[in-house]
């Protein structure tokens, strides 16, 4: 249904059918769409379109999990030790930090569009040292989203942890195999004070950056390789920041900056962000 937004407000009504003779035929529900003119008029000249849909629900569902997939593994390639996806906006990938509320949904996610397209890659990274915890058990229904998780993840070898945050009931089981997870895991390597870093060691050579004066006065490094950069950072993150500095050293852009003449403590442009330079 095509119509002109800018006269119209588009609502959508459920109806429940409880008549077998319309339900075995439409289905369970049906639906009444509205339109509500926004600034009702005594005459006007109004036009509709309704076509067929361009594609069948298995085909758009088919096609929202390639994406998921695709960004799925994009993302994984672009995180650091300390953070977890979030989303992408506008084509921008936006990282979070572990401390984040949503950011156990990535590591679920991966195991939902495993089951529904079967892709390796996307198994193997669901198969990441991971504590899977259902949350919020206090509430009356938890139980049965509880055993639905526990019968689907189980089987794979992956244990579910019940908590709740409100009566503290599960948290001091989970917070124990943190504690052992935590011990099997390799102790990460130091990063070394000279050279690339390793996981940014092969980035594409073709990647530039350009140092200009802005109209305010502000100097700005801006360019491909500044934008490759900040996709991989959370400024609110202590960790990722650091990383950042090391980033910005490795990749000659604070000599660059240091030859065009900017000094200890002077403002500079990063990326839209404002920063100041320190020696």
């Amino acid at each position: 249904l095509s119509y002109d937004k800018r006269k119209f407000t588009a609502s959508i009504e459920t109806k429940t059918l409880t008549d077998t003779r319309l339900s075995n035929v439409w289905g369970s529900e049906v639906y009444r769409i509205s339109l509500t003119a926004k600034t009702p008029t005594v005459k006007d000249t109004y036009v509709f379109t309704v076509s067929p849909a361009t594609e069948t629900m298995d085909q758009l569902t088919d096609r929202v999990f390639d994406i998921a997939r695709s960004q799925m593994i994009q993302m994984d390639s672009r995180l650091s030790d300390s953070q977890m996806p979030r989303s992408f906006d506008k084509g921008k990938f936006v990282p979070s930090n572990l401390n984040w509320w949503c950011s156990g949904f990535y590591p679920g996610s991966l195991w939902y569009v495993w089951k529904y397209i079967g892709d390796e890659e996307v198994r193997k990274l669901a198969e990441k040292k991971e504590i899977v915890v259902a949350c919020k058990m206090d509430l009356s229904d938890s139980d049965i989203g509880y055993e639905m998780l526990r019968e689907d993840l189980e089987p794979k070898g992956i244990e579910v942890f019940p908590i709740s945050a409100v009566t503290g009931a599960g948290v001091k089981e989970l917070m124990q195999k943190i504690m052992e997870t935590l011990k099997e895991i390799p102790e990460a390597e130091s990063l070394e004070e000279e050279g690339y870093l390793e996981e940014w060691s092969n980035y594409n050579e073709a990647f530039s950056f350009e140092i200009t004066t802005a109209e305010d006065g502000v100097v700005e490094a801006n360019g491909t390789l500044i934008d490759f950069i900040f996709e991989r950072i959370d400024p609110e993150d202590t960790d990722s920041m650091r990383h950042f500095e090391k980033l910005l050293v490795d990749y000659g852009i604070i000599d660059a900056l240091r030859r065009y003449g900017v000094k200890d403590g002077q403002e500079i442009r990063m990326n839209g962000e404002e920063f100041d330079f320190v020696e």
